[in-house]
């Protein structure tokens, strides 16, 4: 196989970068994966489209002569800035976990990024290593579906919410079961942790439309929160563990003071039910999902909206602020006509305009989480899949 053969450039395949054929990955991800210490078998496994022979036959040419025997085209002359760049979000192949048996309902990076936890409807929570995608602990015990799952901030314990109306603390690095919460009256649908990690928060939904707050150490009730008229489907605590957010059926968003137990403010602006919560890191802003297709970004000591963010076809369920605050990433797909994929839109948090969106799950996209350093974005989907998306290099990342 010549090298002209064995690769591709084409403006239409992220903008004329060099791929291998056949394919959609770059050819400098081969060597990127080996100058970041990455084996080739592992790079094999991350990219399966791409054969060994094709990755053998790269190290008999130089590099640069390589890339530059098929770079100097017009093809690549003619790509502009933006076209690569949206191209090469929108295109490029991620790590795909597999393993559940259900829909994935949620998805975490651990503190420093090596770990991921996902949970689903099979009734499980699954550890991976985030790097390679090895299922590494799968966690058993809830008697229904979970729903959210979450380390804390010293990635020693997970937390999990399941239908079953309980909350589980596992021990991260072994998966014994810790402790089990039970007090909701009907499905536990998200668990967040205090920046501390002495608090937990939970949300009721369903006929149950409560936040709870434990002692995340003894598995004790503090206090609980009421004040929605729907069920409530998320919850998040801000950076300072001062402030509690809660997402309501009922199309509202509240703020609650965590140490008197008081609602502050009630955000209204959605005009469908409210899934998905997340806290920018200093905590000026909150962003929420809702089922009415759009993402809005609020002024959390004034309680305005800030940005509202559209295209959400079906829903937006999950969000994530990148750890700078610059980024924000949507979660959407449509639970009701399952034959449309989800997507995951990633926005510019100063201006308000899409970045990119990353397609690749069959079904809808019910989470998504950043890794500590923004490289990495995880999705978790109702097609029983979780993929790692590498942001390197996109539009100003790292």
């Amino acid at each position: 196989m010549k090298a002209d053969s064995l690769f591709t450039v084409d403006p239409e395949i992220l903008g004329g970068t060099p791929v291998f054929t056949g394919t959609r990955v770059p050819v400098k991800t081969l060597f990127e994966y080996l100058e970041d210490d990455y084996s080739l078998d592992e790079f094999l496994e991350c990219f399966p489209t791409v054969t060994r022979d094709m990755a053998c036959r790269v190290f008999k040419h130089s590099k640069s002569a390589l890339l530059d025997e098929v770079t100097d085209t017009k093809w690549r002359k003619r790509a502009s800035k933006r076209t690569a760049t949206k191209a090469a979000a929108q295109a490029q192949e991620p790590l795909t976990l597999e393993g559940h048996i259900g829909e994935v309902c949620s998805v975490v990076f651990d503190p420093d990024g090596k770990r991921l936890a996902s949970a689903s409807n099979d009734q499980t929570v699954k550890v991976w290593d985030a790097k390679i995608g090895k299922e590494i602990l799968t966690l058993r015990g809830h008697g229904a579906g979970v729903s959210s799952v979450v380390f804390s901030p010293n990635g020693k314990l997970l937390a999990s919410a399941s239908g079953d109306q309980t909350v589980k603390l596992w021990d991260a690095k072994s998966g014994r079961e810790m402790l089990t919460l039970k007090g909701h009256v009907r499905s536990v649908s998200s668990v967040a942790f205090s920046a501390n990690g002495k608090w937990l928060a939970s949300a009721g939904s369903g006929g149950d439309r409560t936040v709870k707050v434990w002692n995340a150490k003894s598995g004790q009730e503090v206090f609980t929160l009421n004040g929605h008229r729907g069920g409530v489907y998320g919850v998040a605590f801000s950076p300072d563990g001062r402030r509690l957010a809660s997402a309501s059926y009922d199309q509202t968003v509240k703020m609650w003071d965590v140490k008197h137990g008081k609602e502050t403010l009630t955000l209204k602006g959605h005009t469908d039910a409210v899934w998905g919560l997340a806290f920018s890191l200093v905590g000026k802003r909150l962003a929420s999902a809702s089922w009415d297709e759009t993402v809005k970004v609020w002024d959390t000591t004034s309680g305005l909206q800030m940005l509202t963010l559209k295209g959400h076809i079906g829903g937006a369920f999950g969000v994530a602020f990148s750890a700078d605050g610059k980024w924000l990433a949507a979660a959407n797909g449509d639970h009701v006509d399952r034959t449309i994929p989800g997507e995951v839109k990633v926005w510019d948090t100063t201006n308000g305009q899409e970045m990119f969106t990353l397609k690749g799950h069959t079904g809808a996209v019910n989470s998504v989480a950043f890794s500590s350093d923004r490289n990495r974005l995880a999705s978790a989907s109702a097609d029983g899949t979780v993929k790692v998306w590498n942001l390197r290099g996109r539009n100003g990342g790292k």
